[in-house]
């Protein structure tokens, strides 16, 4: 795996992500937890399992594109890689950063033109970050932190203070609930997602490779 960088836990941070501009310093602010800095990858081990069935292992690869725009909105466009089994998946999410909180904004897959624009748009994460603060509803998911201050280990490291948030999908969705790990200047390190059929799908942060200038990698 050369070109990326191992996480031994929230001692490496810093050596990680710590001079990218953008992230509020001092303060614990949903920009922190999502960065958006172009040509940064995350590679995560999935877990995926049905009622009664044989759970499968496979791969998630996503990789921050360069900033764009949807409906005239700026947009930072998430490249998703998935191979699960025999079974390949390639989509890109298209997030748009209002200033309250982080819209997943759009969507495109290998079929579609064009993005299709998120019917509502919803946040993943959104300001304050405080147990107990609620977002969302309606035709979209509702977003609730759970805890700031969790902890916890996937093959990256172990990671401390990390923010959890449930989306709650309303019903005539796909998804029913969704779970997220997110450590500061990192990002996701791991999610739950459960759907109605009885699919469940796990992903644990595996490593963080970070392209400088010039196309060089630590």
């Amino acid at each position: 795996m050369r070109g990326w960088r191992r996480l031994a836990g929230a001692g490496a941070l810093g050596v990680l992500l710590a001079a990218v501009a953008g992230f509020t310093l001092g303060t614990r602010h949903y920009e922190n937890f999502f960065p958006l800095q172009e040509k940064t990858t995350w590679e995560y081990a999935v877990s995926r399992s049905r009622t009664g069935g044989t759970p499968e292992e496979g791969r998630l690869t996503v990789t921050n594109l360069g900033l764009t725009r949807v409906n005239q909105r700026p947009v930072t466009p998430r490249r998703y890689e998935i191979a699960v089994g025999p079974a390949r998946q390639r989509y890109t999410v298209f997030f748009h950063n209002d200033r309250e909180g982080m819209l997943f904004y759009a969507l495109q897959t290998e079929k579609d033109p064009q993005p299709r624009v998120a019917e509502p748009p919803f946040y993943y994460l959104r300001n304050p970050l405080t147990p107990g603060a609620v977002w969302g509803g309606e035709d979209g998911p509702t977003g609730r932190v759970e805890s700031v201050r969790e902890t916890v280990g996937v093959p990256a490291g172990t990671f401390r203070d990390c923010v959890v948030v449930t989306l709650t999908f309303p019903p005539g969705k796909p998804l029913k609930e969704g779970r997220i790990w997110y450590a500061e200047r990192v990002g996701i390190v791991q999610s739950r997602f459960q759907y109605h059929d009885g699919l469940t799908e796990t992903f644990r942060l595996v490593a963080v490779r970070e392209e400088k200038a010039g196309g060089e990698r630590p």
